[in-house]
């Protein structure tokens, strides 16, 4: 009978555009039909969990042979705190590793930033790699939602797209800065008031750091710059530290 619980072990879950309701049908892309396929040898009728990256979750039951999928139940998840990452792309596998971490932790945007004194390439055309990356953690992990992953963006051009967001929805952004405040991230996220309802944004710069140019920037913008009470950290380290601390500010973690 299909109804396993979300988090049961070997849920093998798929992504589709559009979850119908009971009874309805839906076909499985061949991306996703491999997946299924890959993470157990599927034959006949097989169960799975269905997951559109917006909240909605049902249980269904996969007819292998076919790759379409009859929902037996279905539901939504609340949405995440509204959380948003802006951090400078890093070498290699370590933005992959990091957009995976973002899912797990269902941080709800992630914007790449090219900053001057970035080391890594340009990062311009792996959006669909870290969209591939986000959705396998996802499923691994059993999140509803996808981060948005926004274009790459120097800082000049993501902290113009803050401040127009903070016209209609003012935000709290925070820059992590060896310079910067000392008090805790999550008592900084916890003071904003309980009324509070705009996203909580979490800058991260190079490890090299912010030229003085960048800094004046995002004091101009009214960012808080806040520091950790660590070693110096990579970039990916960093970021997973200071999300965790916005997310315990937020009641989350």
């Amino acid at each position: 009978m299909v109804g396993r619980p979300v988090g049961a072990s070997r849920v093998i879950r798929a992504f589709v555009e559009l979850i119908p309701g009971p009874g309805g049908e839906v076909r499985l892309t061949s991306a996703e039909m491999a997946h299924v396929k890959g993470a157990r040898r599927a034959r006949g009728r097989v169960e799975i969990e269905l997951l559109d990256g917006r909240g909605g979750v049902a249980c269904a039951e996969l007819d292998a042979s076919t790759g379409n999928a009859t929902v037996v139940a279905r539901c939504r998840r609340d949405a995440p705190p509204s959380v948003l990452l802006a951090v400078a792309i890093a070498r290699g596998s370590r933005f992959d590793f990091l957009v995976e971490k973002c899912t797990e932790l269902a941080v709800t945007e992630l914007a790449p930033i090219r900053f001057e004194r970035s080391q890594a390439g340009r990062g311009e055309g792996r959006d669909e790699r870290w969209g591939r990356v986000a959705r396998s953690a996802a499923k691994q992990s059993g999140s509803p939602y996808l981060p948005e992953i926004h274009p790459v963006r120097t800082l000049d051009g993501f902290l113009e797209l803050w401040g127009e967001r903070a016209l209609s929805a003012p935000g709290l952004l925070l820059a992590l800065d060896p310079d910067g405040q000392t008090r805790p991230i999550s008592d900084v996220v916890r003071g904003r008031g309980a009324g509070a309802q705009g996203t909580v944004g979490l800058l991260i710069g190079p490890e090299g750091g912010l030229t003085d140019r960048e800094r004046n920037r995002v004091d101009e913008l009214g960012a808080q710059r806040v520091a950790l009470d660590t070693p110096i950290l990579r970039v990916e380290t960093a970021a997973i530290v200071g999300i965790s601390l916005v997310l315990h500010g937020l009641g989350r973690a």
